[in-house]
């Protein structure tokens, strides 16, 4: 009786034993794309503008490794047939030591020591006009794929009072949405957080990278073509700044805060003032003014602060990275 014990206790702890080494084995076993490099991009056409007869678009390509290894010699290539590429900023991960650099009006090309696993790089690109760029990734080992956008469906997994409840909800969503946005749209325009010509935006982000003269030039244009809201006329009065005509840049901010604006609208023109006077050599009221900007609208101003040129100049200064260093 007592061998019987121990032969059933030691077939249970050989089981045990076995069935807690398959266990542990299925779940430290490295899937086999963890033991690889994996490199994938994507396209993305963010936004277009167009303003007379400029047109402006900002595309990204994202390129991350997924796999389980680091990716070694990394060369990004992207390339256009018809625009040209007027403006390039990155987004690396820390720690990705770019190797060389190549901007032409065709194309961009980028190379990298290392894509360390879940690490990217992200290109955005100022395209002359709406293309999709031509992307080609490749490292020592292997070459990228791009990587199409995947949306998940759930609907089959909806339990069935779900799906009741929904057969009530959209229609009475199908009225009240177009109400509602309507509201919100005119509520927003109102106060400024939505900016209605599309000419300003292109005037926007050509004075902010400094090509003053052509912001100028579609700034100028579409005043002439009947528009006042305080975005057009703002940046104007910069542009009309920095090309040393002080007086007009003054009579122009306040044709721009003729209305007492609040809300981002507020903010905008606060920004422009103070570009206004530091363009003057008024370093301390420009900081003065934009920390008021900043106060308006944090995250909108402080990101036109990093992406513009005209701040370059007080960059350094602790009082400017005061209000940037939560950003």
């Amino acid at each position: 009786m007592r061998w019987k014990d121990i032969l059933a206790g030691a077939a249970v702890s050989l089981a045990v034993t076995v069935l807690g080494g398959v266990a542990v084995y299925y779940y430290t076993t490295v899937p086999d794309y963890k033991r690889t490099e994996s490199l994938l991009y994507s396209i993305l056409e963010t936004a277009s503008f167009k303003g007379g007869q400029q047109e402006l678009t900002f595309s990204s390509v994202r390129v991350a490794n997924e796999g389980g290894i680091a990716a070694k010699r990394v060369s990004i290539l992207v390339s256009v047939n018809t625009a040209e590429v007027r403006d390039l900023s990155l987004d690396v991960s820390a720690g990705s030591r770019e190797i060389s650099r190549e901007v032409k009006p065709k194309s961009v090309h980028i190379t990298y020591e290392t894509l360390l696993p879940e690490e990217s790089v992200t290109l955005n690109l100022l395209l002359s006009s709406s293309e999709k760029p031509a992307v080609a990734v490749r490292s020592d080992a292997t070459l990228g794929v791009e990587r199409p956008l995947e949306i998940a469906s759930s609907l089959k997994r909806t339990p069935s009072r779900i799906n009741e409840f929904f057969k009530l909800l959209v229609p009475l969503t199908g009225f009240g949405l177009p109400i509602l946005f309507s509201i919100v749209f005119l509520l927003l325009r109102r106060r400024g957080y939505i900016e209605p010509s599309s000419s300003n935006n292109a005037g926007f982000l050509l004075l902010h990278q400094g090509l003053v003269d052509d912001a100028t030039a579609i700034l100028t244009a579409a005043v002439r073509s009947g528009a006042y809201d305080p975005f057009t006329l703002s940046n104007l009065a910069v542009c009309t700044a920095l090309a040393g005509d002080h007086g007009r840049a003054a009579r122009l901010m306040r044709a721009a805060s003729f209305r007492d604006w609040s809300g981002h609208a507020k903010a905008v023109l606060l920004l422009n003032q103070a570009l206004i006077s530091l363009a003057s050599g008024h370093k301390d009221d420009a900081i003065a003014t934009l920390r008021q900007a900043i106060a308006r609208s944090r995250r909108k101003i402080r990101g036109y602060c990093q992406h513009s040129v005209h701040l370059d100049a007080v960059r350094n200064e602790p009082a400017f990275y005061e209000l940037m260093k939560d950003a």
